[in-house]
């Protein structure tokens, strides 16, 4: 039983492994069961999106959300959040760094953000169709 106990703690990744980052990734930011984020009724489209900043609409982080990410390599950045990891290119660190540093964002910030990289609006929609970003107040 020593031997088998051994092996199965031989096979765990260790603490400093991709595996174990990943993992912890994922942990930190799965919303608890009593606060889940439900995904909007309406699904946002670039159209939709860009409407509202216009507007000067503002989005703010769902109050359960966490968000955390890592770079992984030269080309790739793991931004986690609802306790999954989307794999990013490197190049919307800038964006994801601001994501994860705010819970509101106003009209500007948005434009500022939604600016850099069509890359970025993708994020950003699939965030506000997951129910991690929401509108808050249009004009």
């Amino acid at each position: 039983m020593l031997a088998e106990a051994r092996q199965l703690l031989h096979d765990l990744p260790t603490t400093d492994s991709v595996e174990f980052t990943h993992w912890f990734g994922c942990y930190i930011t799965e919303p608890k069961p009593q606060f889940q984020i439900l995904p909007p009724q309406h699904e946002w489209t670039y159209g939709d999106l860009n409407d509202w900043v216009r507007r000067g609409g503002q989005l703010v982080r769902h109050p359960a959300a966490r968000m955390v990410w890592m770079r992984t390599d030269d080309r790739t950045l793991v931004l986690y959040c609802r306790g999954e990891g989307l794999t990013l290119s490197i190049e919307l660190q800038e964006t994801v760094i601001a994501l994860c540093a705010a819970r509101r964002f106003d009209a500007a910030a948005l434009l500022d953000l939604l600016a850099r990289r069509s890359d970025a609006i993708d994020l950003m929609l699939r965030l506000l169709n997951d129910g991690v970003l929401e509108p808050k107040g249009s004009t």
